[in-house]
């Protein structure tokens, strides 16, 4: 190998793929294995802050306290099952009243829609047919209005 590593080669080795050309040449060449060194240091300490901060922030639990944890659960398993059904309801409710609502505006709907039907069909307003009974012409359907 001709000269020193180039801080690729040494990324690389930092990373862990690591050549044998790369390896004899750190075993030869002082100021490759101090810049490796040098390169590494920070590197290192990152990771025991790491592992440091890790072990301070999720402690190992005890066997106990993971039986206690256990009982709990299932003492309010039956109380999570009633919170569920009922949050199921709750929101079940409102759908089932808002399809009674347009239930009972079809039911409305087609009672007014009869009434109107109704009064459509009749050949005169209600006030008015006494005298229609006076009047005598041809209907559409071929009968005189004294025959109906």
């Amino acid at each position: 190998m001709s000269g020193h590593l180039s801080s690729v080669e040494i990324s690389e080795w930092l990373a862990g793929i690591r050549a044998a050309g790369a390896e004899r040449h750190l075993a030869e060449c002082a100021v490759c294995a101090a810049e490796l060194e040098r390169a590494s240091e920070p590197l290192a300490r990152f990771g025991a802050a790491t592992r440091a901060w890790c072990a301070a922030e999720t402690p190992v639990p005890r066997l106990g306290s993971i039986k206690i944890a256990v009982r709990r659960r299932r003492r309010f398993t039956g109380v999570r099952v009633a919170l569920a059904a009922a949050a199921a309801l709750m929101m079940a409710a409102p759908v089932y009243f808002r399809h009674q609502r347009a239930i009972e505006t079809a039911r409305q709907d087609e009672a007014l829609l009869e009434q109107v039907q109704t009064e459509v069909a009749l050949s005169a307003p209600e006030p008015m047919q006494p005298l229609e009974k006076l009047v005598k012409w041809n209907s559409p359907s071929g009968q005189s209005a004294s025959s109906q």
